[in-house]
C-alpha cells in the first residue's frame, strides 16, 4: 500500500538525504512539500528546498512554512550545514516556484480533505505542526499519522539536555506532544546511531548519478564539520524517519507519555518521556542499522 505523506523540512543536509530517499520510494507518495526556518533562515531553507526538489525532478508543490519559532528568537547550524545549509552544493538556476498558499494552510486543507489517509513527517522544528493544529484542533483526530525528528531521551547536540529541532522552538513541540494526536516520535538516541562512514561515502562518491552526487557533495562537507566540532561520523538523523515511513518494524519502541520542557534554563527544549500504555506517542528506542542501510542502498544506488 502506497502512503500519502507531506514533507515538512528546513533543508539542510540530512533533509536533502530524507528528500531523496522518500523521492526515490515508490512506497510513498509526496503530496507536497512544507519548507520551515531551522537549520537556516527560511528564505534559505526554502530555496534550498526547491532546488533539491528540482535536482530530483519531484513534481510536487512546495510552500513556504514559518519564518520564526512562536516565541524565541532562532537559532540556526551554519557551523554543521554551511552557510547555504547544504554545504556549498552548486545547482543549476533555480526554475522551480514555490506556491503562494502558505504551508500551514496547505497542511490543514490536505488533511481536511484526505481524512486518515495523510502522513506528515517532520524533519524540522514543529513550528507550521503547531500552528496548524492551533488553528484547525480538528486536523488532529484526521492525520493518519506524525512522524518526528526530534528530542533526546538523553543528553542533546545543542545543550547538554537539548536536541536541536526541540531547541529551536520548544513551544511548538510541547503544542503538538500534548495534542492528542498519533504520532511517531524519533530522537536523537535513534538517529546517532545511523551514520556515514568515510568507507560508505567513498563508495557512494563512486555512482555517476547526479543526484547521488549532489548528495556526496553535501555529506563531504558535513563530515568535515563534525570532524571540526570534534564528532564522529556524520548522522543522517532526517533520513531515519523516512525509513520508519516505508519500513517501521526496523524499529523498536514504547508508548510514552512525554512533555518539553520550556522554561528560559538550561533545561530549555528538553524532552521528558515515561512508559505509558495510554499515550498517543511512540516514541523509537532502537533501529536495525543493517536493515536501514539496506533500504537506503536500494533507493539511491
Amino acid at each position: 500500500m502506497i502512503k500519502r505523506v507531506i514533507l515538512d523540512v528546513d533543508t539542510g543536509i540530512d533533509d536533502m538525504v530524507a528528500t531523496i530517499m522518500a523521492a526515490k520510494s515508490e512506497s510513498l507518495k509526496i503530496e507536497g512539500v512544507i519548507a520551515t526556518a531551522g537549520n537556516q533562515p527560511l528564505t534559505k531553507t526554502m530555496n534550498n528546498t526547491l532546488s533539491v526538489c528540482q535536482q530530483l525532478q519531484l513534481d510536487v508543490p512546495v510552500f513556504a512554512g514559518a519564518a520564526a519559532p512562536l516565541v524565541k528568537k532562532p537559532h540556526c547550524a551554519p557551523h554543521i550545514h554551511g552557510e547555504d545549509g547544504l554545504g556549498g552544493v552548486v545547482f543549476p538556476p533555480l526554475e522551480k516556484k514555490g506556491e503562494t498558499l502558505h504551508g500551514v494552510l496547505f497542511l490543514i486543507e490536505t488533511i481536511r480533505a484526505n481524512p486518515h489517509e495523510i502522513t506528515v513527517i517532520a524533519t524540522g522544528p514543529l513550528t507550521d505542526i503547531a500552528l496548524a493544529f492551533s488553528i484547525a484542533p480538528d486536523i488532529i483526530g484526521l492525520i493518519d499519522s506524525l512522524v518526528i525528528m526530534g528530542g533526546a531521551l538523553k543528553g542533546g547536540n545543542v545543550t547538554s539536555h537539548a536536541e536541536f529541532n526541540f531547541f529551536y522552538d520548544g513551544e511548538a513541540a510541547q503544542i503538538v506532544l500534548s495534542s492528542g494526536a498519533p504520532v511517531v516520535l524519533v530522537p536523537l538516541d535513534v538517529t546517532s546511531r545511523v551514520r556515514i562512514s568515510e568507507d560508505r561515502l567513498k563508495r557512494y562518491e563512486q555512482v555517476e548519478n547526479q543526484v547521488i552526487r549532489m548528495m556526496c557533495t553535501s555529506l563531504r562537507f558535513y563530515q568535515k564539520a563534525y570532524a571540526h566540532n570534534g564528532l564522529e561520523d556524520p548522522i543522517i538523523h532526517d533520513a531515519v524517519c523516512i525509513a520508519y515511513a516505508i519500513d517501521p518494524r526496523m524499529f523498536s519502541g514504547n508508548l510514552m507519555d512525554v512533555s518539553v520542557t520550556c522554561s528560559y534554563d538550561e533545561w530549555y527544549g528538553n524532552l521528558k518521556a515515561a512508559d505509558s500504555i495510554n499515550s498517543s506517542v511512540f516514541v523509537t528506542t532502537g533501529i536495525d542499522t543493517a536493515r536501514f542501510f539496506r533500504l537506503f542502498d536500494d533507493l539511491l544506488l
